[in-house]
């Protein structure tokens, strides 16, 4: 009796976890669509065949239509795609790779800083409280700057100097396996810099943030009280802005690039071109002028030489 009762108790979950499946069952498949769409990406050879993109979730907050986003996509896709000799990027409406532009606190930066000016009375007293506040903030901040900058310059002569001993050793056939370790280990101590310099800019804009919405509500407390002051400009990082402005990522839920702010076409075109890189499998550079240059400082918008090795080796061109 006790084994029919076990039997009807199987039977029972058995049911209700068909039943949950079934009604699940488009996520479920969806979630395995995706998870072998990176699979098949990783076992195939790079760039044999183009990566399909397709448009997510747009906001409209950002003015831009969807046939002026899809040309500009396509230019980011030819600036890869025409050194290469082949199409790496193609655009289809049901595409693996979801391009979304996400309206967040990036983009509504220079909006924020005006609402800013609601917590300060329109007086003389805040406007001095206020510049107070400010000058403290900018002595922060040029701290702050001096400190990246000085790691930025450590970073680029390690990442160099690694970067001349692996092609050194790649010209005679390959390093002993020695070697290889100790480069093993200094690749890992430049990932760990990488890091730290990444979580310094990040705070770095942070500041640069605050130190510009502080900017902006003096010079409109100085305008109301007539005041003959010089007007605050805003400030930036001089060794440019971390890639922030968009991020790649690839999970068993997909390809996703996510693109949270630029200030006109030809910095969404610059973003969607690194992105676009990153979809290909590449990793940041450590020169300025590299389309792949982990920060977003330079108007060029062709690919280096840098960036051209790097795709040669990863598409096995010649």
């Amino acid at each position: 009796m006790k084994f029919f009762r076990r039997q009807l108790v199987n039977l029972g979950l058995l049911i209700i976890l068909l039943a949950v499946s079934f009604y699940f069952r488009q996520p479920i498949i969806k979630q395995w669509q995706n998870f072998y769409q990176v699979l098949q990406k990783t076992w195939q050879t790079p760039c044999t065949k183009p990566i399909a993109y397709s448009l997510g979730s747009v906001d409209a907050k950002f003015k831009i239509s969807k046939q002026d986003l899809l040309k500009i996509l396509a230019q980011a896709g030819k600036i890869w795609s025409a050194p290469a000799g082949k199409q790496l990027f193609t655009y289809q409406t049901e595409g693996a790779l979801k391009i979304n532009l996400i309206y967040d606190y990036r983009q509504e930066a220079t909006d924020k800083l005006a609402l800013m000016g609601i917590l300060v009375k329109r007086d003389l007293k805040s406007y001095e409280a206020l510049t107070s506040k400010y000058n403290l903030l900018k002595q922060q901040y040029a701290t702050s700057q001096a400190a990246v900058n000085k790691l930025q310059v450590a970073y680029n002569q390690q990442f160099n100097d690694y970067q001349a001993t692996v092609a050194k050793w790649n010209k005679q056939g390959g390093a002993p396996e020695a070697v290889y370790r100790q480069l093993n280990l200094v690749r890992q101590d430049l990932d760990q810099l990488a890091q730290q310099l990444t979580e310094q800019v990040a705070k770095l804009n942070e500041l640069i943030v605050q130190l510009n919405a502080e900017g902006v509500v003096l010079n409109g407390l100085a305008e109301e009280l007539n005041l003959k002051v010089e007007r605050y400009n805003k400030v930036g990082v001089q060794n440019g802005q971390e890639f922030n402005e968009g991020i790649y990522t690839q999970s068993a839920e997909g390809q996703v690039i996510d693109v949270y702010q630029f200030d006109n076409p030809q910095v969404l075109l610059r973003v969607l071109a690194h992105e676009f890189g990153h979809a290909l499998g590449l990793d940041h550079t450590a020169n300025s002028k590299d389309i792949m240059y982990r920060l977003n400082q330079s108007s060029n918008l062709t690919l280096s030489a840098n960036d051209l090795t790097a795709l040669k080796n990863k598409c096995k061109l010649k």
